[in-house]
């Protein structure tokens, strides 16, 4: 399959490659030539894997395979499995939550209660997408890559 490829490219034949349930493990010739950045190469690339791992070595790849296309659209993920290099990829962002405290207490045989209010603070990190909205996405998408500063979540997205 990878010379049938490096011969319609050397020829400037505009094509779609669609690669279905798709390992390129072992096949790094294979992967450049579907992954890498090819916008003004003339052919566009599709590509379904049971697991992102199969087309990218690990979390860190996937990033990176994300921020490098302009247009990157991920669908529903069948599994937390699948949906946690995707989540991670699209990174975090500090959220500041704030907890309300309220207390009455009363003295044994007292006449007066007292009472309490208070809040705290603390920060946490977020994911921007989580694992449970990549599994929940139904008819929907999340569009990335680097032509989107965040991910957009899609609800329905028609083909």
């Amino acid at each position: 399959m990878y010379q049938e490829l490096r011969t319609l490219i050397e020829e400037g034949c505009p094509f779609l490659l669609m690669v279905s349930d798709v390992s390129l493990e072992g096949a790094d010739d294979l992967r450049r030539l579907i992954t890498a950045p090819h916008e003004s190469a003339g052919y566009i690339t599709g590509v379904t894997a049971p697991d992102v791992l199969h087309v990218a070595r690990d979390d860190a790849e996937v990033g990176a395979l994300i921020a490098q296309h302009a247009d990157v659209m991920v669908f529903r993920c069948a599994s937390a499995q699948q949906a946690e290099p995707f989540s991670q990829a699209f990174g975090t962002y500090r959220r500041i939550v704030t907890d309300r405290q309220s207390n009455s207490y009363r003295q044994p045989f007292g006449l007066f209660s007292s009472h309490g209010m208070g809040n705290t603070q603390r920060e946490t990190q977020e994911r921007n997408v989580t694992v449970e909205e990549l599994m929940d996405l139904r008819d929907g998408a999340v569009l990335c890559g680097s032509a989107h500063g965040q991910p957009v979540l899609f609800n329905r997205v028609a083909l």
